[in-house]
């Protein structure tokens, strides 16, 4: 049985309750819980979008298109917004333990 996909309608309780639900003929409750969790991590993942700066998008697309030329447009931009995304994501993942020196001095 393929896994239940969140309905935009659905909260995240409503949507994990379904979930479990249809699945629970296939696995043990703990095992669905796990899987239809783990589901609505990547679509909550995939709903984040980072802000990404202007200015880098327009280089990117031209180091892209430098690098074929035939990638041009939107699909220039959509190889883009995917580097920068995830260059955001993880920047934003790197900085989240990272403590001010100058809050910490007296």
């Amino acid at each position: 049985m393929p896994i239940p996909q969140k309905r935009v309608t659905e909260s995240r309780d409503e949507y994990v309750g379904r979930c479990i639900s249809e699945l629970s003929s296939e696995y043990p409750q703990d095992q669905a819980a796990a899987i239809c969790y783990n589901q609505l991590k990547k679509v909550q993942m995939a709903e984040e979008e980072p802000m990404i700066d202007p200015e880098l998008m327009k280089q990117c697309m031209l180091d892209v298109q430098g690098m074929n030329p035939t990638y041009t447009g939107t699909l220039a931009m959509k190889i883009c917004a995917s580097r920068l995304a995830v260059g955001a994501k993880q920047t934003a993942k790197d900085d989240s333990g990272i403590i001010d020196p100058e809050s910490t001095q007296p």
